[in-house]
Formats: C-alpha cells, structure tokens, sequence
C-alpha cells in the first residue's frame, strides 16, 4: 500500500481528489440512457437507489400527474420500479411487485416548482430511495426518500406490500431499465416520462443504506467515489450499477460497479459538466 492510499484510509478515512468531470444531459423529448440490467435479485431485497440532477424541468400545473422518470425499471404492467419527480415537483417512487402489491410514497414537501425549473436551474442536488424489506416473512417494506442527504417525509400509498411478495417478485428477463426515462418495451420508441435535467453520479446498492452513509452520498460540498468507502459510508461492495457518466463523449456509459452494465445513450442524449465539488 503506498503513501496515498495509507492517506486515504486511516486519515479520516475519506477518499480524496474525486473529479467529477461530466454529467448526461436529457431534453424531455425523447431521450434517455439505456441499461442492460435486468434487476431480479436486487428488486426482491432491500435496496438504494440515488443520483444527482440539476435544472429539472416539471409541470407545476399538473398535481401527481405528469411523472418524470430518473430512473425507472420495467417487467410487466404490474410489475415495475421507478423514481421520478411527479408534476408538482415532489420525489416519488412505486414499486409493483405484481397485482395488489403496490409501494407508492412521495414527498410532502415540494422541492421542485416555480417556473418549471425546480432548482433555479444551477444547483445540483441529490435524489435517493431507501427500500427496506420486511425483517420477517408477511412484514411490511418501507421506503425513505432523501434529497441531498437528509430524509424527507413520506406519505405511503394506501396499498402495501410485505416481505413475502417482494421477495417473490418475478423481474427475470426481459425486462427493460433506463436512465432518464421509463422504458417498457425493446423499441427505442417504447418509453414514458422523459425528464428534461442533467443527471450525474447514478448509482444502486443491494442494501438499504442507513442515514449516515446516505448523509455522505448526498453531500452537496463532497461528492464522492462511490467505490471507494468513506468514513460513514462502507456500502462501496454493495454497488449493483454505478455510472459516473464521466465519459463527457461517445455514445457509451460505463457501469463502475465492477458488474459490467454497460449502457447506452439513445436518441441524441448527450454530455454536459458534471456536478463539481
């Protein structure tokens, strides 16, 4: 181990000198990142789900309506996963684990209105969903939504799914995950809820990330290498994709989780800079 890395672990073990050069740019239009994952085991466990946008462009007129998708995972009519920000300008997800199994919960608060463009267009901030399983068989699962590190309050659907049904949930191929949009068949033109932003630093986990590490993921002033652990957060082995999207050219993301997804940027998304320090 030489000088720097001994730095990088024991001096407060925190990781240093991360340049976050660039950042995927999307119009809302039509574009979108394509991923080939197929989430089978990740979706039937606890799990996170986070990434950075800037200048997101939402329908303040269209109240929970008008969905529009950071990142969205496909199977069936009754079985899907997305996050998104809804036509207010709130942070959502739902979770289909199949029929009568439903997790629907979006923020209270509005982070995103005014305008059409909830962040002023400049600030960048950090969109994250815990999704916790059921300690025992016929628990419920929960969710926890976070903006820049700090939890939001919650409404949950009247609907509920438990541990059973989540862990039963049938996501085996083909099913269809995007970046930027809600992809629900092989077609380029088979999407939904194209979201105009920048989006940057796209990363899940296979566990549900306590409040502390998801304190570090979201810090506005210190954004980190996600595969590398720093000082609260020791999740960098759970990395079920992660896209720094720091290519800055090209029509390919590379997934620096070590699993090899590959994606692919669709109908003219391009790149932009990416969120700095």
């Amino acid at each position: 181990m030489n000088i720097i890395e001994r730095r990088r672990r024991y001096i407060g073990g925190l990781p240093t000198g991360y340049s976050n050069t660039a950042a995927l740019t999307v119009d809302g239009t039509n574009d979108y990142l394509q991923l080939p994952y197929t989430p089978q085991a990740a979706l039937r466990n606890s799990f996170t789900i986070g990434a950075w946008i800037q200048g997101a462009n939402i329908n303040p007129g269209a109240p929970h309506g008008n969905l529009k998708y950071i990142f969205g995972a496909y199977k069936t009519f009754n079985v899907w996963f997305v996050l998104f920000i809804d036509g207010p300008g709130k942070i959502g997800i739902i979770f289909q684990a199949g029929s009568g199994a439903n997790l629907s919960a979006r923020t209270d608060t509005t982070p995103y209105s005014g305008g059409g463009t909830g962040n002023s267009g400049s600030d960048w901030d950090h969109i994250g969903a815990v999704i916790t399983e059921g300690a025992s068989s016929g628990d419920a699962t929960s969710v926890k939504i976070y903006r820049n590190g700090s939890e939001l309050a919650a409404t949950a659907s009247s609907a509920t799914m438990d541990s059973s049904e989540q862990s039963a949930i049938d996501f085996s191929a083909p099913a269809y995950s995007a970046i930027g949009a809600y992809k629900f068949a092989a077609s380029d033109s088979s999407y939904s809820g194209p979201i105009n932003a920048n989006i940057d630093e796209v990363a899940m986990w296979t566990a549900a990330l306590d409040a502390d590490a998801m304190a570090v993921v979201g810090n506005t002033s210190d954004i980190k290498d996600l595969t590398e652990d720093s000082g609260n957060y020791d999740n960098s082995s759970a990395l079920e994709f992660y896209y720094k999207l720091n290519e800055g050219t090209g029509s390919s993301a590379a997934d620096s989780s070590g699993n090899g997804y590959t994606a692919t940027l669709i109908n003219g998304a391009t790149w932009t800079t990416g969120a700095s320090n």
